[in-house]
């Protein structure tokens, strides 16, 4: 699955690419036989995230996808 990185010039796209992040990844780390390939997408994306965000004045977002990020590379 290719994911694309929005800009965050966009607020409403990012907002929207978070909340597709969160919904996945809950769905993926509380289901016990979640394929490996769903895993890396989701990975790739949260790390996509993180890279748009880095530089925030808040810590808060950055601050979960990073948690979130962690949370799957050990699933």
């Amino acid at each position: 699955m290719t994911t694309t990185v929005t800009p965050v010039s966009d607020p409403a796209a990012l907002a929207a690419s978070v909340r597709a992040l969160a919904c996945r990844a809950h769905k993926a780390l509380n289901e016990s036989a979640t394929h490996p390939a769903e895993l890396r997408s989701l990975l790739q994306q949260a790390r996509g995230l993180r890279a748009q965000v880095q530089d925030w004045p808040s810590d808060d977002l950055p601050h979960w996808l990073e948690h979130v990020q962690r949370r799957l590379e050990n699933a």
